[in-house]
């Protein structure tokens, strides 16, 4: 006899079994036809079974046990179920028969215990405390059984109501489809063999085609040609991986392919789940054809805007160049002139011992102001385009450039210039010295340095210029270390011939900046022979 309790996952099915006493709970109804071995395997998964073998236990418990009858009777119709008798002596028994019968609910079904013995043998077991002892044992293993039982027939009525609520499971899908078809994202299912199972509204209007032509068809009917074999293989990774960079906002452009031919730029979000049946791979599209050509206007902007930047500093660049050769040749030669003339005056009157000596003082006074003049012209042709750039070529202007800032501004500047034979074109020596012109104004204006470290040198196939100063440096609002219209220049000066710009500062530890071009758009070529 035995009683077997197994526990599933959902629930429980409790079945005791004897002679003709049965008790079976299941989950769900049986099937029409008989299970395969497959899903007899899915059906079993999850299952714990505990098996309580009343009879042996009984025996067990019986085993040496005089004069102590006992029987065990299932359910209303007091069918028996175990019985046991010990092996009588032959000596008549004459005492009072007792009789003492427990009944026990298990499963709905009564579970009664009778147990029959003499006065005298309880007299002869020291009263009846073993007796007593003998039933509470077997009362309390059945009861355990009991307990099991019923809490397991609870929990499984619970799970049989989610089972057995064909609403609840067609509300839940309900829900789920609502929410599909009602999203703003285009959103497409397929299967492990990329055969589409979902096709919402916002997916037919995106790609033109009604979901019952979709349903049922390869997914790469709506990828170009030449990007299925590399999404197919993406598929098959984020199945086993599980990893994607198909991300909303987070990836490049895709591209979709309507029914009529049309190829769009989408983005793309990809998830999966297991069912029984399988994976099932999901895809979320949105349409970004209009930001795609935002982005593209976007860029053009940028690029005419550069276009008219770099314009607008080679003309600036012509018109310093122009005035700074009319201020050389055309006023400074004039100055000259004039001081030649006066020269030519003051040796004239030197020879008139009538001269007064007032005259004479205006005469040197007229001078040194003619020579400051000339002096200034210079300067100011200088500093709009040293005419030794043009003539000598980009170090000795750079060389000219160290020299003077430390004349006017009592700042040593430390050289370090490493450019071989290198000879630079027009454009690319027009950046390095303005680079170099603008970040040596800085430093007078806002470092408070005094020394700064200047290095041009070749490193492969690319020239380096650093300027690094010993100053305070700048904080993380310092304008030289936002876009000051100083950098902001030398950052177009830079792009304009394919460079980079990096920019190292901190306060109390000076500002440097670095500048890297490709040497090929800034080196002259030689000319063949």
């Amino acid at each position: 006899m035995a009683i077997a309790i197994a526990v599933l996952v959902a629930g429980v099915a409790a079945t005791i079994s004897a002679s003709q006493f049965v008790e079976r709970q299941t989950l769900l109804a049986a099937p029409a036809a008989p299970p395969t071995p497959a899903a007899r395997r899915a059906n079993a998964e999850g299952v714990l079974v505990a098996i309580l073998d009343i009879g042996r236990l009984f025996d067990q418990t019986m085993a040496g046990q005089k004069g102590i009858d006992l029987q065990v009777l299932a359910g209303t119709s007091a069918t028996q179920i175990y019985s046991f008798e010990p092996a009588g002596d032959d000596v008549a028994d004459s005492s009072p028969v007792v009789r003492h019968t427990a009944t026990l609910n298990l499963g709905g079904e009564p579970l009664t215990l009778v147990y029959t013995t003499s006065e005298r043998e309880l007299r002869a077991a020291a009263g009846d405390a073993g007796s007593l002892v003998l039933i509470l044992g077997l009362a309390a293993a059945v009861l355990l059984a009991a307990v099991a039982f019923l809490v397991a027939r609870e929990r499984a009525g619970a799970a049989r109501a989610n089972h057995e609520d064909p609403t609840r499971s067609t509300l839940n899908e309900a829900r789920m489809m609502g929410i599909i078809r009602s999203s703003m994202e285009a959103i497409i299912t397929i299967d492990e063999s990329q055969r589409i199972v979902i096709f919402n509204p916002m997916a037919e209007q995106l790609f033109g085609c009604p979901a019952m032509d979709a349903i049922g068809t390869p997914l790469s009917r709506f990828i170009p040609e030449r990007f299925r074999a590399a999404h197919a293989r993406h598929v098959d990774q984020f199945g086993v991986t599980g990893v994607s960079d198909r991300q909303m906002g987070r990836q490049r452009v895709l591209f979709g392919l309507r029914a009529n031919g049309e190829e769009f730029p989408i983005e793309a979000s990809i998830s999966q789940i297991r069912e029984a049946s399988g994976k099932l791979y999901t895809v979320m599209l949105r349409d970004v054809t209009e930001r795609v050509k935002a982005d593209n206007a976007q860029k053009r902007a940028r690029e005419e805007l550069r276009e008219l930047s770099a314009n607008l500093q080679n003309v600036r660049e012509e018109e310093k160049n122009r005035i700074a050769r009319e201020l050389h040749d055309d006023l400074g030669q004039q100055l000259t002139a004039l001081k030649m003339d006066l020269s030519s005056v003051e040796r004239a009157l030197s020879a008139d011992p009538a001269l007064k000596p007032e005259l004479a003082d205006q005469l040197r006074g007229m001078r040194r102001l003619i020579d400051a003049t000339v002096a200034s012209v210079r300067r100011i042709a200088a500093d709009l385009r040293p005419v030794m750039l043009d003539d000598l070529g980009l170090i000795p202007a750079i060389e000219w450039l160290a020299s003077d800032f430390t004349s006017r501004y009592g700042i040593d500047v430390e050289r370090r210039i490493e450019t071989g034979e290198t000879r630079f074109t027009r454009d690319g020596a027009t950046a390095l010295f303005r680079i170099v012109q603008e970040a040596l104004t800085n430093v007078a204006k806002h470092a408070d340095a005094t020394l700064v470290m200047l290095t041009l040198r070749i490193e492969d196939d690319s020239c380096v210029l650093r300027i690094a100063d010993n100053g305070h440096g700048a904080g993380e609002h310092d304008p030289r270390a936002e876009k000051s219209f100083g950098l902001l220049g030398i950052r177009e000066r830079v792009h304009m011939l394919g460079g980079s710009v990096e920019i190292d500062t901190a306060n109390g530890k000076g500002f440097a900046i670095t500048v890297t071009f490709p040497l090929q758009t800034i080196k002259l070529e030689e000319a063949q022979p």
